[in-house]
């Protein structure tokens, strides 16, 4: 790490502020340390992180577990959800072969044909 800094200082404008220089390094530092696994260190996931796990927010797993679609484990007061859930919800939506294309026409798309 101290050796990128270095190559950063030397490959940046010595006339630059202190201010924009420290900014590019807040933004390096950034992109190199990133949050830990914790996919790898337990098998649950807190609401974020799951979303995470299937590309969506905190607030869809929510609604899944809300809608009895997805269960929880409790460690304490705070919910969890398990990776293998997860994986088991995956598997029950996943659409293949004729369930995967795309209808067609949509009511959206008849209500502008028929305006035109």
């Amino acid at each position: 790490m101290p050796y990128l800094l270095f190559l950063t200082f030397h490959m940046c404008d010595y006339t630059l502020s202190c201010g924009i220089y420290g900014m590019v390094i807040r933004m390096i530092e950034k992109t190199l340390v990133s949050e830990p696994d914790l996919a790898g260190i337990s098998p649950l996931l807190t609401y974020k992180e799951a979303g995470q796990y299937l590309r969506k927010g905190a607030n869809f797993v929510r609604d899944l577990v809300y809608a009895g679609e997805l269960p929880i484990k409790r460690i304490g007061r705070s919910p969890y959800v398990h990776v293998r859930d997860l994986d088991a919800y995956i598997d029950r939506t996943t659409e293949s072969g004729d369930d995967a294309r795309r209808p067609d026409m949509t009511p959206a798309h008849r209500r502008k044909d028929s305006a035109a």
